[in-house]
């Protein structure tokens, strides 16, 4: 016999929460495939919130964070492996919202000259 219920809509709190805290989070899932490039991925949590909300818009519910971030990130994560200067990326609530730069920090361009970058790991 089939069984029908009716759910509630998560709240933002609750959306942000899927995104953070389980073990193996959508965030913590990204920031690991970033550190495999030696970046580091941060997320402002006021882009965490933009991201739940943009899901609620879609009516995608958490079902639709994944498409999010992935929108947000597929650029970067083709661009990051060839572009051995940047330490670290965050992502802001206007990137999510508007479609802005993510904040991109890079490391000394002096040491990418003499070849001393220390991601290079070839002897």
């Amino acid at each position: 016999m089939p069984v029908i219920t009716a759910l509630s809509d998560l709240s933002d709190d609750d959306m942000v929460r899927v995104l953070t805290e389980p073990k193996n989070s959508l965030i913590a899932q990204y920031k690991h495939l970033f550190r495999l490039d030696n970046v580091e991925l941060l997320f402002e949590k006021e882009a965490l919130y933009a991201i739940a909300a943009k899901a609620k818009e879609q009516n995608t519910g958490a079902r639709g964070l994944r498409g999010i971030i992935e929108g947000l990130l597929t650029d970067l994560m083709f661009e990051i492996p060839s572009d051995v200067s940047v330490e670290k990326i965050i992502i802001t609530r206007d990137v999510v919202e508007n479609g802005a730069e993510p904040q991109i920090f890079r490391n000394n361009a002096a040491d990418f000259a003499l070849g001393l970058d220390s991601r290079n790991t070839a002897s």
